[in-house]
């Protein structure tokens, strides 16, 4: 296995121990035991449990913006840049299902990393990317009213992240489990339309 393929793997044990046990719970003892390695050889990769944490956090968040504004560059549509968004975001989170407890942990903590780090050299720009993108696309559809593009763009990405976080509660409410490939189907339809019914003029 080579250096990266044994970063990546540290990762995803990583991922899953901070999302079970939170990130002060979690020990680089247990991520070694894990992985059938001594301890030691853990800070060949990484300084520190800090350092596992800090690459994990900037990778998830990079990994979900980036590929968010891909999707939103691609639809030449409004109706496409919202059904290729939703539905990318939540496959997303389909595929990484640890990454939103991870995430309500760091925002619901305030840690310093999101201040520092993740507004301005991770959010702000590719938010900026987005809502210039989707700027373009809406003042060429005159049906769709003036929004605030920036609020748009983060509900898209929070309600699924509220809708993965709560998954024991909302699969109790909606009596199924909200992972099966059935209710993923409903959440991406149901989500879409009513961020398009959002968007239309209304009569008066």
């Amino acid at each position: 296995m080579g250096e990266t393929d044994k970063r990546g793997r540290i990762l995803e044990v990583a991922e899953e121990l901070f999302a079970r046990k939170g990130y002060s719970e979690a020990t680089m003892r247990e991520i070694a035991e894990r992985l059938d390695m001594k301890k030691p050889s853990l800070y060949h990769h990484f300084r520190s449990k800090e350092d596992i944490y800090y690459t994990l956090i900037i990778d998830i968040y990079e990994k979900l913006l980036g590929e968010l504004v891909d999707l939103l560059q691609e639809g030449d549509t409004v109706e496409e840049k919202v059904r290729l968004g939703v539905g990318k975001i939540i496959d997303i989170w389909v595929r990484h299902p640890n990454y939103p407890t991870i995430m309500a942990f760091e925002i619901a903590t305030g840690s310093d990393m999101i201040s520092s780090e993740l507004l301005p050299r991770i959010w702000q720009p590719r938010l900026d990317e987005a809502v210039k993108e989707f700027e373009r696309a809406k003042a060429r559809e005159p049906q769709y009213r003036d929004v605030d593009i920036q609020m748009l763009i983060l509900m898209v990405f929070g309600i699924p992240l509220f809708y993965f976080f709560s998954g024991q509660i909302f699969s109790t409410l909606l009596g199924g489990d909200i992972l099966s490939s059935e209710m993923i189907e409903r959440f991406k339809r149901e989500l879409t339309e009513l961020i398009l019914y959002g968007l239309q003029k209304k009569e008066t």
